[in-house]
């Protein structure tokens, strides 16, 4: 309940007389809440004796001024709402002592709060009343911008009071709240060092106790772009194509929208995403920098960027330089050569003599050296220094000829055949290969009655010579053309001469070394060696009979394995204790040797392990002896292997079968009747093959003439030794080879 003092007018004005009165105005406590009370404004008066009351006014002050909200008649009760108010405020008075004026609660709101006046107009004068109206609300909230932008890692600060109308009661309080939870409970949301996870939408809600307001802010942090999983090491070959696009390495910043630029040595070489060079040189290589930018617009739209960089590792290959220190050198002389590349990585270098399929010097390096000590002939000729670089996978080659002045000789290289067999109307090729520089120029020669004479001109001699090698052809039409030739090489700095024989060919000598042992009950091992071959490919035949019966062939057709070595023939299937007569031949296409008998008894039921075992009873008691006292056999295994091949080797000529059969293999008069046709003039030029059974020379360069074929691996059994071993032949029957080499 508000009391408003009458107030009168100044009596100087002299307008009203006489009017005294007093206005109380009152109205639910003198408070409103809006849309659920009405606010009702209460105006009583008082007049005194005598007087009328005319007219009333309701105004509500603002500031210095006021705004009429209602007007009336009391005498004609009329009242007439103006402002705000109109055709909503209603009058509640009775106009005899209360002029209340009411607006409904459904347009209450808090700009109806405030100071309103009451004025009341008599005959004799006038007096109003300030009544106050007090409006409980709530806050509002208004101004908060939609969207907020802030770099990241910079400080996040809004003050949500800053944007807030206070409500009545004017204490506030506020809350923050991201993504449904409570991130801040005062008005000021502060987050410093702002990541890109924590943008978004962020609300504020402004309450006392009549209510809440809330607004929303779109908090958009702002970030540069970043580039990851860009290589560190780029490899490219020189004179190709570098092409990067940074963009595939690149994430977009915030906003989005990004540049780029690349740099090299400080310097801009691109302004787009992709780094392009064509042609890419060595000097091009180096330290690349990708630079993606963005622009923020909080500070000013300050660039923000991102950065990675990439080492181009442009990779080549430059043709080497391979220098000697003298293009022109002497046998013996020493020498040295260089070979450099230019070559990133490091290349693999290799010297070779070209002429001479031979490797000098290699490695890992871009520098090599090398010295021949001893500057040989066949140095002469081509050098070439080969660089690899595996990671370009090219290869360059750089040649140096090489001049080296020698004379000639005989070039090892080569296979030299001293010795050809040949027949009648077969041709001889004799070869000469001559290392020497400068070339030689050659000149063949005959031996004729132990002087050297031109080769004759006829059909059936053939000089053909080409570089550093010649051929003379002859064709052995008649007995006149065997005999010894000669070749001359000369040169500038000497000469050489090589001296070649062509002899008659024939049938094979018969097979040599002879052995039986490991007799048993049924079966024998027979061993040969084979033996000079007449200068054609020959085989072997291999036949048995019991005592008084037929020759039966055992096997035939054995292949040569080789001068010098073992032939094995194991013959089972026999009979115990019965005598056998074994017969070895040797056939090439001219012809067959003489036979080799050689004779053994087998053994009763029981195995003897006996070596050999031949007619006579001194053979026959030393197996049994062995096979008895088996432990014995290993100790004297030498010593009995060479007591019974002595006594099993039958001299040539003698009688094979104690008298029972007389065989003819004289050496001398097979080879004397072989070649009876040729007269025996010439008969000496062949002793040489009868001497004897280890005849090496002819079939160690007539190994060319020898068949192909793979031996038979029966005639190479694994077989028991007369060492008692099963491994395989003992030394006694290996075969050493000749072998050389030739280095330079």
């Amino acid at each position: 309940m508000t009391k408003c003092a009458a107030n009168t007018l100044n009596p100087a004005n002299h307008r009203y007389v006489g009017i005294e009165g007093a206005v109380t105005v009152s109205g639910s406590g003198g408070t409103g809440i809006p849309n659920q009370q009405a606010l009702t404004l209460r105006c009583s008066y008082t007049v005194t004796p005598g007087d009328v009351v005319v007219a009333f006014s309701w105004r509500k002050r603002e500031g210095s001024s006021t705004v009429n909200i209602a007007s009336g008649s009391v005498t004609g009760q009329t009242v007439v709402f103006l402002d705000t108010w109109q055709n909503k405020g209603v009058f509640v008075g009775d106009y005899t002592s209360s002029l209340d004026i009411q607006l409904p609660a459904s347009h209450v709101n808090s700009s109806h709060a405030g100071t309103y006046m009451c004025e009341v107009d008599g005959v004799s004068g006038s007096s109003y009343a300030d009544v106050n109206a007090t409006i409980l609300y709530a806050p509002s909230i208004s101004g908060l911008p939609s969207t907020y932008q802030v770099i990241e890692l910079s400080r996040l600060m809004i003050n949500c009071s800053t944007y807030t109308t206070p409500g009545n009661p004017s204490i506030s309080t506020y809350r923050w709240t991201y993504g449904g939870s409570t991130v801040s409970t005062g008005s000021v949301l502060d987050r410093s060092n702002i990541s890109r996870r924590q943008g978004g939408n962020y609300i504020c809600t402004a309450s006392n106790t009549q209510g809440s307001d809330s607004a929303s802010v779109h908090v958009d942090v702002l970030y540069a772009p970043s580039i990851s999983g860009l290589q560190g090491v780029y490899k490219v070959n020189e004179s190709s194509r570098l092409r990067i696009n940074c963009s595939t390495y690149t994430t977009p910043g915030n906003p989005p929208i990004t540049t780029y630029r690349w740099t090299h040595g400080g310097s801009t070489v691109s302004t787009g995403a992709v780094l392009d060079r064509s042609n890419i040189s060595r000097s091009q290589g180096g330290i690349y920098i990708c630079t993606a930018s963005n622009f923020l617009s909080p500070g000013g739209g300050s660039e923000q960027q991102g950065t990675a960089q990439v080492s181009v590792d442009v990779q080549y290959l430059d043709t080497p330089v391979l220098v000697f220190e003298k293009s022109e050198a002497t046998e013996n002389d020493s020498l040295t050569l260089n070979c450099n590349v230019m070559s990133h990585p490091a290349a693999e270098l290799t010297v070779l003599n070209i002429d001479n399929d031979t490797t000098l010097a290699e490695g890992n390096t871009n520098t090599i050296s090398y010295t021949i000590q001893r500057v040989q002939c066949l140095h002469n000729g081509t050098f070439v220094c080969s660089a690899y670089n595996r990671h370009t996978r090219t290869t360059t080659r750089a040649s140096y000829d090489l001049d080296v002045l020698c004379a000639p000789r005989l070039d090892t290289r080569v296979p030299f055949i001293s010795r050809l067999y040949r027949g009648l109307n077969e041709v001889a090729s004799l070869k000469a290969a001559i290392v020497c520089n400068p070339p030689p120029v050659f000149k063949w020669l005959a031996y004729l009655d132990n002087q050297l004479v031109p080769i004759p001109n006829s059909t059936s001699h053939t000089v053909i010579t080409s570089g550093q090698q010649s051929v003379l052809q002859v064709m052995v039409r008649q007995v006149s053309e065997y005999g010894k030739y000669s070749v001359e090489a000369t040169n500038d700095v000497g000469r050489t001469q090589l001296v070649y024989t062509i002899a008659p060919a024939g049938a094979p000598l018969a097979p040599d070394e002879t052995v039986i042992h490991n007799i048993t009950s049924t079966s024998v091992w027979l061993q040969w060696q084979a033996n000079f071959d007449g200068g054609s490919p020959q085989t072997f035949s291999v036949e048995y009979r019991a005592s008084g019966s037929d020759w039966r062939v055992w096997k035939q057709g054995i292949p040569d394995p080789g001068q010098g070595k073992w032939l094995i023939s194991h013959i089972n299937s026999l009979k115990p204790n019965t005598e056998y007569m074994f017969q070895i031949s040797a056939r090439n296409i001219r012809g067959t040797s003489s036979n080799v008998v050689r004779d053994a008894t087998t053994a009763g039921q029981e195995t003897c392990s006996c070596i050999t075992q031949v007619s006579d009873r001194l053979g026959i008691g030393v197996g049994v002896g062995l096979g008895v006292a088996l432990p014995m056999i290993i100790s004297l295994a030498i010593t009995s292997v060479v007591f019974y091949r002595q006594r099993s080797v039958k001299p040539r000529g003698s009688d094979a079968v104690s008298g029972k059969r007389q065989t003819s293999i004289n050496a001398d008069q097979d080879i004397h009747h072989t070649y009876s046709d040729i007269g025996d003039s010439r008969r000496s030029e062949y002793e040489d093959l009868q001497a004897s059974t280890r005849f090496r020379e002819g079939p160690k360069e007539y190994e060319h003439l020898r068949t192909t074929d793979p031996v038979r691996s029966d005639a190479y059994q694994n077989i028991p030794t007369p060492h008692g071993s099963t491994d395989g032949p003992s030394p006694l029957y290996e075969n050493q080879a000749d072998t050389s080499s030739t280095s330079f």
